[in-house]
């Protein structure tokens, strides 16, 4: 088990900020985001699952006020199982900053 974080600050186009790596399994614990903008921004984020080869989009032109900051998870059993090859987009009509915590897992001897 690895706990980790990442961290990127969105343009307009989606940008992966998270893919799980190959023989490991994740659990997504946490995304924190900012505006550190002068604006108000909206937001897309994406989660792409690879056994269904779909996308799912979590949050789809989420305003968030200039200068504020909000946090999805980061509580005691609150997450999401990501498989090999899963991944996670964002992206931003202004300058966001987004933060996701993650905990992998190695399959190898788990028989996953």
């Amino acid at each position: 088990m690895i706990k980790r974080s990442y961290a990127l600050t969105a343009t307009t186009s989606l940008q992966t900020i998270y893919t799980v790596p190959e023989g490991a399994r994740t659990e997504w614990t946490m995304m924190w985001v900012s505006n550190v903008s002068g604006s108000n921004a909206t937001i897309d984020v994406t989660y792409y699952n690879a056994a269904s080869s779909s996308t799912l989009l979590l949050f789809d032109d989420y305003t968030i006020s200039s200068k504020a900051f909000f946090e999805v998870g980061g509580n005691f059993n609150e997450f999401l199982i990501m498989g090999e090859g899963d991944y996670i987009q964002v992206s931003s009509t202004h300058s966001c900053t987004f933060i996701v915590s993650v905990v992998e897992y190695d399959n190898q001897f788990k028989n996953l």
